[in-house]
């Protein structure tokens, strides 16, 4: 997680928000619905290429579009 964020600070991206969870996490819709409660009207969420794989399937169609990898 230290390196994806240092990689989005070196790239200029202003992290308002962290969350980490541990190496093979298994997401909950709640815990997914969270994600998504924190994201501002003009913000995105940035994932590992990972975990969008593991969360595709929860975060509903609407929101989609806001979630980066």
């Amino acid at each position: 997680p230290e390196r994806f964020e240092e990689n989005m600070q070196a790239l200029g991206i202003r992290v308002r928000t962290h969350f980490r969870f541990e190496d093979h996490h298994v997401y909950s819709a709640h815990e997914v619905m969270e994600l998504l409660r924190w994201r501002g009207e003009d913000e995105i969420i940035l994932i590992t290429e990972k975990d969008r794989v593991k969360l595709e399937r929860l975060v509903p169609e609407p929101y989609r579009p806001s979630i980066y990898s």
